[in-house]
């Protein structure tokens, strides 16, 4: 059951970032839903999708999820 709600969440996640639509912190900063567009894990570094795309972090849980 874990395994299955985990992957639903994944192809959500691919399909946003996919079709550009994550909600980004940049994006949530632009429409005042935060008070910062930098990402989470580098505080210089504003949270956008070709931001996620590049981020080593981001690419360690994907080679650990694959």
């Amino acid at each position: 059951m874990i395994v299955q709600k985990f992957f639903h969440y994944l192809l959500r996640f691919q399909f946003q970032l996919l079709h550009r639509i994550s909600p980004t912190n940049n994006y949530l900063d632009k429409i005042g839903l935060l008070n910062s567009p930098f990402s989470y894990f580098f505080q210089q570094t504003p949270e956008t999708i070709e931001h996620i795309a590049e981020c080593f972090v981001v690419k360690e849980i994907w080679i650990i999820v694959e």
